[in-house]
């Protein structure tokens, strides 16, 4: 996969393919649409990912120990172990695959059905967001602002060292 600049390839993906599927069926009737369409925000963000470019330390050192990412049976025993396991299969395999059938649905139809977890999925992240959000608020609201009494009352925002 190329390098993206600022999500450019992949706005331009989804712009080329994201038209809307045939109108009408040979017998008038509407084509049945899809149940939930992903939206092109997301799809732009899967599109733009890049798992060689971000992938974490320890995934990569994993990845070089053990290039099939295939835990020994005394690793699997080992739950956080399974876990890194299981975040750098998802990291280095299931995120490529989830691109190319992302390519694949917008080629074909135009766009990307998602089924009802996949929206459930994004509610309750969204959901867990908005929570975070709020407590970071309810923080940030203990703590008043105070301004820095070396302020001068004159200040005009010019920081230079020449004296006036």
């Amino acid at each position: 996969m190329e390098p993206v600049a600022d999500g450019q390839k992949a706005e331009e993906e989804v712009a080329a393919t994201a038209v809307a599927p045939e109108a009408s069926s040979a017998a008038g009737e509407k084509p049945p649409g899809p149940k939930h369409v992903m939206p092109k925000r997301d799809i732009r963000r899967i599109l733009s990912f890049e798992p060689t470019a971000a992938a974490p330390r320890v995934y990569e050192a994993l990845k070089l120990s053990n290039p099939e990412l295939v835990p020994s049976p005394e690793e699997e025993m080992d739950e956080a172990k399974s876990r890194l396991y299981r975040g750098a299969r998802e990291f280095y395999e299931d995120i490529p695959k989830l691109q190319e059938r992302v390519r694949q649905e917008l080629q074909t139809n135009g766009y990307v059905e998602v089924d009802d977890e996949w929206v459930k999925g994004q509610a309750a992240a969204q959901a867990r967001i908005d929570e975070t959000q709020k407590r970071i608020d309810e923080l940030l609201l203990q703590y008043p602002q105070t301004e820095d009494e070396d302020d001068d009352d004159d200040s005009d925002g010019d920081y230079s060292d020449e004296d006036d």
